[in-house]
């Protein structure tokens, strides 16, 4: 049997289907205890990582690990099942799927995890296989749930050190080719007044791609120069959310202050644009993140400037790195939207820092 298989036989009998191909009764009410039972009643050596975890990313029945996770409010984004389900079927039911889940153990998947290649046989990154790792962790933590085994043999192993260093900041230089001063020369490189506006957005205020394309004219509060949202665009399902990416770990709106000439820009658009959704394509659909990589990556190689490892987030990167020499620590984070310092945003360089610190100090002796 390649996955476990449950329906309703009306209110009160859930059947599961047989070996043989046929659907034969658990006895049970509920699909909850039908699972339990039906784990109850087969060897141990019968019940292999693939059985157990084949659909475990996609079936949200009652009592499932993915009802279990939309019940308790996690992992809310449909992003997340299809990137776990992905893992599985690409890496860990090929390498453990015939194995039988109580034998799989510390040494065993630690030998695997330092030594596993990606489908193509190349070497993945660390961070790369942090994401499988995880994966494989999260489906032995439900088996010890289920009461499959007693500890998640992934919790000992030794993970290979990540160095997230953040992404590359553009220069002072390669900006000024990117945003010229004159508006003609500007909308000449984004192509039109949507893409310079959304860019010159980005750069003014650090916001994340998906943030700005949420934005609506409400959300512009011209008095102050101000933007505002507790939106973002969810590529995955191409619908808008009522959420922004740090509601659980940080703010949950983001605000910006854009510069006079970024405000003008808006402005135009709203004139243009009226109700609804200022960023949209020609033909009203909402802006998502491969979009916007790809109209990113081809007007910076029209202007000669290489983004190898500079997506439009380093846009991001590039904003908290240059208010961090005008402001204080309190005032980034409540632009960046983070309720605490992540250092693989600030890239300035030591005389930077130290240049900030010796006229904060100058300002406080006076």
């Amino acid at each position: 049997m390649e996955q476990l298989r449950l329906k309703l036989n009306g209110k009160n009998n859930v059947l599961y289907m047989g070996e043989d191909g046929k659907w034969k009764s658990t006895g049970k009410k509920t699909k909850e205890e039908a699972i339990q039972w039906f784990y109850e009643q087969k060897e141990k050596d019968e019940v292999t990582f693939k059985l157990f975890a084949d659909n475990m990313f996609i079936d949200n029945s009652v009592g499932s690990y993915r009802y279990l996770q939309e019940q308790t409010g996690r992992h809310s984004h449909e992003s997340w099942w299809y990137e776990q389900d992905k893992l599985l079927h690409r890496y860990l039911i090929p390498q453990f799927g015939k194995t039988p889940i109580y034998k799989m153990t510390t040494r065993q998947i630690q030998a695997w995890y330092l030594s596993f290649k990606g489908v193509s046989k190349k070497e993945l990154s660390a961070e790369a296989k942090k994401k499988i790792i995880n994966c494989l962790s999260t489906v032995m933590q439900h088996a010890v749930y289920m009461g499959l085994i007693d500890k998640n043999p992934c919790k000992d192993v030794i993970r290979i050190k990540c160095n997230n260093k953040g992404r590359k900041v553009f220069s002072e230089e390669e900006l000024k080719k990117m945003f010229p001063a004159n508006d003609i020369d500007l909308i000449n490189v984004w192509g039109n007044l949507m893409w310079a506006t959304y860019f010159m957005i980005m750069v003014d205020t650090g916001w994340r791609p998906g943030e700005i394309a949420a934005l609506t004219k409400e959300g512009f509060f011209e008095s102050y120069n101000g933007i505002y949202t507790t939106k973002s665009v969810n590529s995955f399902d191409k619908k808008i959310q009522d959420t922004i990416k740090t509601t659980e770990g940080g703010y949950a709106y983001r605000i910006g202050i854009v510069s006079d000439r970024t405000a003008k820009l808006i402005k135009r658009l709203i004139t243009q644009r009226g109700e609804g959704l200022l960023f949209t394509t020609f033909d009203n659909r909402i802006l998502c993140s491969t979009l916007i990589r790809q109209k990113f990556r081809e007007k910076m190689e029209r202007i000669g400037i290489d983004v190898t490892g500079r997506p439009p987030y380093a846009l991001r990167t590039t904003f908290m790195t240059r208010v961090a020499n005008k402001y204080q620590r309190e005032q980034v984070e409540e632009l960046m939207g983070h309720k605490q310092w992540r250092a693989c945003y600030d890239k300035r360089t030591p005389e930077e820092v130290i240049k900030k610190v010796s006229e904060y100090r100058k300002v406080c002796s006076q």
